[in-house]
């Protein structure tokens, strides 16, 4: 039986997943994290050794059968980064066909189908801008971009140093990142956390809940609150700034395309989905905006499938037990 194969690998989890010519899903595991920026090249190989070898028993081929491959790799971003990764950690797998070594972000674009032409725009814990027209690829960061979480705190940051008065929101926000005072939150992160011993450190309940940020506010957005909409409107504006250089670099301000959002923090949050379609549909109008519907490894798979050659029927890898129930 002929397979593809498919990667997500974050810097906490990897998803490995392979599909059969008929849009079958064959094998899926789990493992830790792949981002060879922290571990290294020798010891992620040896995590991508360990799961091929369980999802070729799950599907009782052999790593020779599989046709194609695309990993999508957190802290995949230079050329010499997919070089590197194909060489040492996944060439001497034994695999039977070529493997596209990507960033994670990349396989967010074909998450519900192959696409020619489009972008993804992936936040969650970092955000990524990446896009494909005519063969060519863009990517990038946006260095010195603050992310939503920066861009809520600084409101507490903005109040404790006089340049705001306080509202009911950044109370709100004060009382559920769980710290006394707008000084207390300010020395803390500022200088606390290993810069200074007499000074408290965040504790880890507190850092749970900055991670939560985003959950605060999709809520507090969905109940009207203006402080809320209002951060989350100042990040849409970042958000559809990063995709026009996207769009500018590739030419596609006159092409239809797809742009498809991804990501903890863009998935689970309609106000924020709102406003983004609101600014963008302003400047880009031949841009349609999507919701990714699973989980990144399926695009994976269907890249792979692609590259392989295959034509995967409509009906292809729709396991939703899988694609949102938890990692097996």
């Amino acid at each position: 039986m002929d397979v593809v194969v498919g990667v997500d690998g974050g810097a906490s989890k990897t998803h490995l997943a392979l599909a059969s010519r008929d849009g079958r899903l064959r094998a899926f595991v789990a493992g830790p994290g792949t981002n060879h920026e922290g571990r290294g090249m020798v010891p992620i190989r040896e995590i991508f050794r360990d799961l091929i070898r369980r999802a070729c028993r799950q599907a009782g081929v052999r790593p020779r059968d599989v046709q194609a491959g695309c990993w999508g790799l957190c802290g995949g971003d230079l050329p010499q980064d997919f070089f590197h990764i194909g060489r040492e950690a996944i060439r001497p797998l034994g695999l039977g066909g070529p493997s596209l070594v990507t960033n994670d972000a990349f396989i967010a674009l074909f998450n519900d189908r192959w696409r020619e032409a489009g972008i993804a725009v992936t936040s969650g814990s970092w955000t990524k801008w990446l896009g494909m027209h005519q063969g060519r690829m863009f990517m990038h960061d946006m260095h010195g971009h603050h992310g939503l979480r920066g861009i809520t705190v600084l409101a507490l940051t903005r109040v404790h140093e006089g340049l705001e008065t306080p509202t009911r929101f950044t109370a709100a926000l004060l009382r559920f990142l769980g710290f006394p005072s707008y000084a207390e939150f300010f020395n803390r992160q500022v200088y606390g956390d290993g810069k200074r011993v007499y000074i408290r450190h965040t504790t880890p309940a507190q850092h749970d809940r900055i991670r939560r940020i985003p959950e605060f506010l999709g809520k507090r957005g969905a109940a009207g609150d203006r402080g809320a909409l209002a951060v989350l409107d100042r990040y849409a504006a970042d958000l559809v700034d990063g995709t026009m250089a996207v769009v500018t670099r590739l030419g596609l301000r006159r092409v239809p395309h797809d742009l498809v959002l991804s990501g903890s923090v863009l998935a689970g949050n309609p106000a924020l989905q709102r406003c983004f379609r609101r600014r963008l549909r302003a400047v880009s109008p031949r841009t349609r905006v999507i919701a990714a519907v699973a989980r990144p490894i399926r695009g994976a798979l269907n890249y792979a499938a692609h590259r392989a050659g295959w034509t995967l029927p409509a009906s292809a890898l729709r396991d939703s037990a899988l694609w949102y129930g938890a990692a097996r």
